[in-house]
């Protein structure tokens, strides 16, 4: 009777029960039992186990929306169930506001519980809530949107962008605008006209829809002054001002209203909207208009203990004071009616007379006496003036060559003569050795020419005499020497000028720091590292010198370590001998024996590695 059994992944014993026939003598038997082993092992296939994540789409309307759970699908034919794997997350999504919410499901979060399945994979595909957006169409039956209209405008240069309220009345808000909605404005924003609003919904809300308002003309009125003077031959004229522009902007405005007999006459203007007004922006008002009135009056400007109620308003300025130019300068005043903003003229308001001399430096008087609708008389004065005259000496400059610089040049600056009239001159400044000096002179005036008119500043030039300017190239090359190793320091020193650029630079004026030497020993090059900053010019007559350097330098070669022959010439004998290896007696190990190699000539012995290597044949055993 056989009762072993194993359906799980694993292993036993196959248990069993045995009953001798009634023909069988259990004496005549040694009977052994052995059970046999039952062993059942895991499934080699994979299994695929997809997870599909529910998703939902909805309309935003304030709440928050969720969906859940999942489906499972199993690799056809399989018995793997639901039961044999475990879920650690949340196979949930959920959100208020308009957009996808991913459930966030991932295989990691899936794991296989059954031992009898080796190769389970979990490939997931994640479940989402969408919301999509409410529309934002106050014409749309049944979303309870409600839109205010825009207020009007009336113009005042600015951009009008206004605005307007948006309500969600199932949701009982005031939506925001860059948040569930957005203005556009199309039209003038600025001039008299329409505006169209263009509402659009964003985030949580969708469509479109139009508002549009008004922007309306703006009233202006103009207001002309009321003036009045004494008389002078000037019509009078007063300002006015148009009321109520938009700041900076202008309209061309004329006051067309004078009076230059004595009597009243109204302030008249004309407008015409030709500047950076525009007339379809504005509405006139009602204008007030002033008068303009004309009496007379006296030239005499006030003085400074003139009663106000007795001041005139006559300004006078003076004449402009005059250069000497060898010319007569009859310089004119200027007198102003302060009251009436006006200038008078001469020969109708006033006639002008001169003291004598209007021709050399000096004080000019100038009376001016009433004239025509003036009377009275007054003065003024102004000067001619001196004229500043500069005269300067050449400036020059050579290189040096043993002959002295001059230059007889002088330059008249400043206000220069007056035409017609100047000096003569005596340069005696002369430079002959390298350095500066002044460019002296003297003058002396022409007989037409007065002193008293001019101030006269004499001016020395520089006379400079300098090196050589021609660069100089000097070519150096240090000392080389090549000697062959031999134990003892050797060295090479000094070095030569192979060339000179310019003949007359001399060796003498080149200055030297520091050494010009190599030294070593052992085999090798050793460079005496001699540069171009170690030379410098030590002559001022040249100042463009440049030194090219080639170094020096000392090669030691390396000594054949050939040991001498018996037929080696004395000459060509190193000096190296050699000792041979010491043999060895064979032991199972490898014997790589070394001989000593010496140099006599140097008296010491050589060192592997450092003078020589070692190479073996192949078996050293």
């Amino acid at each position: 009777d056989v009762t072993g059994s194993q359906t799980e992944v694993g292993e036993s014993k196959n248990t069993f029960k045995y009953e001798l026939k009634s023909n069988t003598k259990a004496s005549n038997y040694n009977i052994t039992k052995v059970e046999g082993d039952l062993k059942v092992t895991a499934e080699d296939g994979e299994v695929v186990v997809t997870i599909t994540g529910h998703s939902d789409s909805v309309e935003y309307d304030g709440n928050e929306k969720t969906v859940s759970g999942y489906d499972v699908a199993i690799t056809e034919g399989s018995k793997y169930t639901t039961d044999d794997f475990t879920f650690n997350g949340t196979a949930e999504a959920k959100g208020t506001e308009a957009g996808t919410y991913p459930m966030n499901l991932a295989a990691d979060q899936f794991a296989n519980t059954n031992t009898n399945y080796e190769k389970v994979r979990f490939v997931v595909n994640d479940g989402t809530l969408t919301i999509t957006p409410k529309s934002i169409n106050p014409d749309d039956e049944k979303n309870g949107i409600t839109v205010t209209d825009p207020e009007n405008s009336i113009y005042d240069g600015n951009e009008h962008i206004n605005g307007l309220t948006v309500t969600d009345s199932k949701l009982n808000t005031t939506l925001v605008e860059n948040t569930d909605y957005t203005l556009t404005y199309s039209g003038d924003l600025i001039n008299v006209g329409t505006v169209t609003i263009t509402i659009k919904g964003i985030g949580n809300y969708t469509g479109e829809f139009t508002k549009t308002y008004q922007i309306l003309p703006r009233e202006y009125t103009v207001t002309t002054n009321t003036d009045f003077k004494v008389y002078d031959g000037n019509p009078l004229t007063a300002g006015g001002t148009v009321n109520n522009l938009v700041k900076d902007e202008t309209v061309v405005f004329t006051i067309t209203g004078s009076q230059t007999n004595v009597g009243t006459s109204d302030n008249t203007y004309e407008l015409k909207f030709e500047g950076t007004a525009k007339a379809k922006n504005y509405t006139h008002g009602k204008d007030s208009i002033g008068t303009l009135t004309v009496t007379k009056k006296s030239i005499v400007p006030d003085g400074p203990n003139t009663p106000d109620e007795k001041k005139t308003g006559i300004t006078v300025t003076d004449p402009k004071d005059s250069k000497y130019d060898g010319e007569e300068h009859r310089n004119k005043p200027k007198v102003e009616d302060t009251k009436t903003k006006a200038t008078l003229k001469e020969s109708k308001d006033y006639e002008l007379s001169y003291s004598e001399d209007v021709t050399n430096a000096g004080t000019v008087t100038v009376t001016v006496t009433g004239i025509g609708n003036y009377e009275g008389s007054f003065e003024v004065t102004y000067e001619i003036t001196k004229r500043h005259v500069t005269l300067t000496s050449a400036d020059d400059e050579k290189v040096y060559d043993g002959s002295a610089l001059t230059n007889d040049t002088v330059t008249v600056g400043g206000d220069k003569f007056a035409k017609k009239e100047g000096a003569t001159y005596n340069v005696t400044g002369n430079q002959t050795e390298v350095g500066s000096s002044e460019n002296t002179f003297t003058y002396e005036l022409k007989s037409n020419t007065t002193a008293s008119n001019y101030n006269i500043e004499v001016k020395f030039g520089e006379l400079k005499v300098t090196p050589f300017t021609d660069k100089v190239t000097v070519t150096i090359k240090g000392h080389e020497d090549t000697v062959t190793y031999d134990g003892n320091p050797h060295s090479v020193e000094g070095y030569v000028i192979t060339d000179i650029s310019n003949k007359l630079y001399k060796a003498e004026y080149i200055g030297v720091k520091g050494y010009a030497r190599a030294e070593g020993t052992a085999a090798g090059t050793y460079k005496m590292n001699l540069t171009a900053q170690q030379f410098s010019n030590t002559s001022a007559s040249f100042d463009k010198v440049t030194f090219k350097v080639e170094d020096g330098a000392l090669t030691i070669n390396p000594k054949s370590i050939t040991p001498d022959g018996p037929d080696t010439p004395d000459e060509k004998k190193t000096g190296i001998t050699v000792t041979k290896p010491s043999d060895s007696k064979y032991d199972g190990e490898e014997h790589k024996n070394k001989p000593t190699v010496t140099d006599t000539k140097t008296d010491r012995t050589l060192v592997e590695g450092t003078d020589y290597e070692l190479s073996y044949s192949e078996d050293v055993i």
